[in-house]
């Protein structure tokens, strides 16, 4: 009965595990396809000199597809928070002075991306101002310690099913090494 019942939970854990892994996994598989789109685009716009003359055409396309885009960021923002316990809103709720845009930082964080990879998504012009944004969060969060990593055990710590992936040391994301 008692071997029964662990095996069940073993099951279960094992269960949790893989769906969670996949849907991570199809979260970054969409990130990473928009980055690397992002980044032939601009490439190719720096190649031609046309940053000062953009097509009508390919502008509009790179406003539509942003990552900072109000439609793209809510279609991403729902699906973090359906992974991840509503992760976002609930730092919300803790912290009234966050903005869209460390929320932003704080997912894309989360999920182990670098710095050039949020810098592109962000569509933002240098690291810098991701790091200018990292510093803005650390104050409106109060965090004294290094913010990447604060994100990633605070994540851990409000979503109960890496909570109990942790416990059993079977947790096996980007984010957690």
């Amino acid at each position: 009965s008692h071997v029964v019942s662990m095996q069940v939970a073993q099951q279960e854990i094992n269960y949790l595990q893989a769906e969670l892994a996949h849907k991570n996994q199809i979260l970054l598989e969409k990130l990473h396809s928009k980055i690397n789109l992002t980044y032939k685009i601009r490439q190719n716009i720096h190649h031609e000199n046309l940053q000062t003359n953009l097509p009508n055409w390919l502008y509009d396309y790179l406003q539509e597809n942003a990552f900072v885009n109000n439609v793209q960021w809510a279609r991403f923002k729902d699906e973090f928070n359906s992974i991840y316990d509503n992760y976002l809103t609930k730092l919300t709720d803790k912290y009234p002075a966050i903005t869209q845009a460390d929320l932003q930082y704080i997912a894309l964080s989360a999920l182990g991306l670098s710095i050039n990879d949020i810098t592109m998504l962000l569509d933002c012009s240098t690291a810098g101002v991701v790091s200018n944004r990292k510093i803005r969060i650390k104050k409106h969060l109060n965090i004294q310690s290094d913010l990447d990593s604060w994100i990633r055990s605070d994540l851990i710590e409000s979503t109960p099913v890496l909570q109990k992936l942790k416990e059993q040391n079977m947790l096996n994301l980007p984010f957690s090494k």
